[in-house]
């Protein structure tokens, strides 16, 4: 997060006076960071209680990851929505309420912050890199949540 987005409890974000992105430079990621940055994620691994079915825990994550490979296919959020909705009916057991995966296919579609994602996806999201004034370099950690969903 950074200013001036908005903390979900209401207040925006600043900047500490003298910590702008105008004011420090940004130290470099290490090498190997780059690499998993920009490595393909790996496809979520389903474990079947049946003939394909999505178990719960696994329900959010998995239909997020198939409504992001329909955003790069560049189709409507509605076709997102329609794929979602019939696939939670066919595989997730048991399947998810109706507006929760119009919700994932939002996020999918418009890229919403808010997206049910995987544990490091999240920390991804929510860290901010920097370095203080003699180059050492910190992580700054937003809000990670731990609350299990799907």
């Amino acid at each position: 997060m950074v200013p001036p987005s908005v903390h979900p409890d209401g207040p925006r974000y600043r900047w500490l006076p003298g910590l702008s992105v105008h004011d420090v430079e940004p130290a470099e990621l290490p090498p190997n960071i780059i690499a998993r940055l920009q490595a393909t994620p790996a496809a979520p691994a389903i474990e079947p209680s049946g003939k394909g079915d999505i178990p719960e825990g696994k329900r959010n994550e998995t239909l997020f990851a198939k409504a992001c490979a329909l955003k790069q296919m560049e189709l409507p959020e509605e076709t997102i929505a329609a794929t979602l909705l019939d696939l939670n009916q066919r595989l997730c057991r048991p399947p998810l309420p109706e507006q929760e995966v119009r919700s994932i296919a939002h996020s999918a579609a418009t890229g919403d912050s808010k997206a049910k994602v995987g544990f490091l996806s999240r920390l991804l999201r929510d860290i901010e890199l920097w370095h203080d004034e003699n180059d050492d370099p910190y992580v700054t950690l937003s809000r990670v949540s731990t609350a299990k969903t799907g």
